[in-house]
């Protein structure tokens, strides 16, 4: 009877090691390929769709991994919109002609159509202290938009320009041109 009893314990033992062995291996190869499956989602978590400046201006939707978008933001690159990539569209000049007068305050600009924003702007000016694009969160030589010494821009219209402080040096027959793109 104590053989059989310790013959029956052994062959529990027995028994217990190989489910245990079983269980670990099933787990090993459960965790192991869970591990597997999420190194391949975490893979393609790493990828993101970008649109690539080509070499004419314009952009191709692509995928790049996270390590690279630092390299492509430096290239011009941006990110696409609904999905695909919005082409430049080429800024359009909008000038004062050469008959702004700067007076003793030194201020003068010129602004964008209300159905277009500012991107840029130039200026004839010998002497400049300050040029920049008039716009909301702006501040200049003290001025916040949308108001400045020469004009004040309509905010709620969404009105933005090109604003130019010549050190109020009294120039005549400037001319000041603001680059627009659509809003």
């Amino acid at each position: 009877m104590k053989i059989r009893k310790a013959g029956l314990l052994a062959l529990c033992l027995v028994m217990a090691l190989i489910g245990a062995s079983l269980i670990g291996g099933v787990a090993s190869a459960n965790h192991n390929g869970n591990q597997q499956h999420k190194k391949h989602k975490k893979h393609k978590k790493q990828k993101i769709s970008i649109c690539h400046r080509t070499g004419d201006g314009s952009y191709v939707l692509i995928r790049v991994g996270f390590p690279a978008l630092q390299a492509h933001a430096n290239h011009g690159d941006k990110f696409p919109t609904n999905g695909t990539c919005q082409q430049p569209v080429e800024p359009q000049p909008f000038s004062s002609g050469p008959v702004l007068d700067f007076g003793p305050n030194g201020w003068g600009g010129w602004s964008c159509p209300l159905d277009m924003r500012a991107v840029g702007g130039t200026h004839d000016l010998a002497d400049v202290q300050s040029a920049f694009i008039a716009q909301p969160g702006v501040t200049v030589d003290g001025y916040t938009y949308p108001v400045f010494p020469h004009y004040t821009f309509n905010e709620a219209a969404g009105e933005t320009g090109f604003v130019v402080h010549n050190d109020d040096d009294q120039e005549l027959d400037r001319t000041i041109t603001v680059f627009c793109v659509p809003k």
